[in-house]
């Protein structure tokens, strides 16, 4: 195919995903009730250099649990004062992503039509589209994490040790946007401990450097590496080491293949589809270890963060699979394609790689085009921003109907809030962040469900305020409307916002004053 043909059509086809992404973040308001979405953009607006921080903000900068860089690049975004803007910053880190797996993958000696349609496939997965709803760290991390890759890739196999720099400062970066980041950060270092290139002692020391300050900082908050430790270390001293390691192994080994499934069907599960994505999922696993037995930058960097996620006790399966998923993906077609080429008796090489890469295709195409006719759907407009949430891809299209109307109706009640609560008083609620983003007042979460009634109480003295939310929080333990049921007849129900006026349903939230 002549060249410039095919530039044209790359730059068309990466142009056509450009206008799918940013159409799909195209919303005003946060996607779902989580309290990072929230946290991200309190801290960048706590950060922003276009106008002063509020008393709010200067009170939430001292619980700001993140790494900093994702929020500092919100801030300078202008993330901070428009939410849709903050949107559009995760689209374009994932956009960035797929530009960065599709380099690695032509430097690995793929074709261009190859590398395109891996970078294709992973672009269109059900989990790409719908973590990337979030103003959550998942993509910005993939693209770092992708070009500390690309950078070792272009010192080995271009022999340039120059673009090791690159990849010791995505690495660094990388540390400063997820605490997770420590895996990419140890597989870098083992791999300049073997290779020992030029100045690998000031590579090391420049792909560390933010990781320690961040730690250290960290460490007289109990947040970042040191929360995590200590979240690990609450678990794994409580309980028998080796009934533990069973328990983490079973668990994350069903959590990494529902991640992945889902990753390729969604929510639907046709058996020959399901079968298909198992299979294509051993191939990955197989490309992963053979490259790994040659000690393979991203098979160690694979090798290390699958071990921290099965370690850890309180594993989210998409989140925290997705930002391998990439690699993985790249690491099984690398197998297929060497495999092909290698003399075995695979038929034509170039007709095998092509119809593994039409079925990959085709396996992604149902779910995507149920997900185009959802996203498309008519709906009222007081619940147009429900479309952005990823519940409303849910097949049970009523689940997804009620789960617009949630959304839009806790947006719109925590709006209202902000008129009945004095500017000098907070509020108690089990997503802080999400109270003070709109409400625009100081939050703090409430004592555990677990204390003592004295803590309990001691731990209630702050604010006149509380909120109650309709689900239960894993921060707080499994209660609905925590701590509603605690405060009992001290809890003066002041504002109460429902679905629908006169439905029999919980209410989306409720605020209540205190009486002390």
């Amino acid at each position: 195919m002549n060249s410039k043909i095919q530039s044209l059509l790359l730059g068309v086809g990466f142009l056509s995903l450009t206008v799918i992404y940013y159409a799909l973040g195209w919303s005003h308001e946060l996607s779902g009730a989580g309290g990072d979405n929230a946290g991200y953009l309190l801290a960048a607006q706590y950060f922003s250099p276009y106008q002063p921080a509020s008393p709010i903000l200067i009170e939430y900068s001292k619980q700001i649990i993140y790494p900093p860089l994702f929020p500092w690049i919100l801030a300078l975004a202008g993330g901070g004062e428009s939410t849709l803007v903050a949107h559009l910053v995760v689209m374009t880190f994932l956009l960035l992503a797929v530009l960065v797996l599709y380099f690695w993958l032509r430097h690995e000696s793929l074709s261009v039509w190859q590398s395109a349609a891996i970078s294709l496939i992973f672009a269109l997965m059900p989990t790409t589209y719908l973590l990337s709803l979030d103003i959550w760290t998942e993509d910005p991390y993939t693209f770092f994490s992708l070009l500390a890759i690309l950078g070792v890739c272009l010192a080995t196999r271009k022999d340039l040790p120059k673009w090791l720099w690159l990849a010791a400062f995505a690495v660094a970066c990388a540390t400063l946007i997820r605490t997770a980041a420590l895996s990419i950060l140890l597989a870098f270092w083992f791999f300049l401990a073997v290779r020992r290139p030029k100045n690998y002692l000031y590579l090391m020391a420049v792909s560390a450097l933010p990781f320690v300050l961040w730690t250290i900082i960290s460490a007289s908050t109990q947040v970042g590496l040191s929360g995590y430790t200590h979240s690990w270390l609450k678990v794994y001293l409580t309980t028998p080491l080796l009934t533990i390691l069973s328990h983490q192994l079973h668990t994350g080994s069903l959590a990494l293949y529902y991640a992945w499934q889902f990753g390729w069907l969604g929510g639907s599960q046709p058996p020959v589809l399901v079968f298909v994505v198992t299979a294509f999922g051993a191939i990955c696993l197989a490309g992963w270890l053979y490259r790994l037995r040659y000690l393979k930058f991203d098979a160690i960097y694979v090798a290390i963060y699958l071990a921290m996620v099965f370690a850890w006790p309180n594993p989210e399966p998409l989140r925290y699979f997705y930002v391998v998923t990439p690699v993985l993906l790249a690491q099984g077609f690398l197998l297929v394609v060497g495999l092909s080429q290698s003399g075995l008796r695979m038929g034509n090489p170039a007709m095998v790689q092509a119809v593994l890469a039409a079925i990959l295709m085709l396996t992604l195409m149902p779910s995507f085009v149920i997900n185009s006719r959802y996203f498309l759907q008519e709906v009222p407009p007081e619940i147009s921003a429900g479309k952005h949430i990823a519940e409303w891809f849910d097949d049970n299209r009523k689940i997804a109907v009620f789960s617009a109307y949630f959304h839009a109706r806790l947006i719109s009640h925590l709006k209202e809030i902000n008129a009945l609560i004095p500017e000098n008083e907070c509020v108690y609620a089990i997503k802080p962040t999400l109270v003070t983003f709109y409400a625009r007042r100081s939050s703090y979460g409430p004592p555990k469900i677990d204390v003592s009634d004295q803590e309990f109480w001691r731990g209630m003295e702050k604010c006149r305020y509380a909120y109650f939310l309709p689900f239960e929080s894993p921060s707080y333990g499994g209660e609905s409307f925590y701590p509603l049921s605690r405060l009992g007849q001290r809890a003066k129900i002041i504002s109460m916002k429902k679905i629908e006026p006169n439905d029999n349903l919980p209410p989306v939230g409720m605020l209540a004053e205190i009486i002390k």
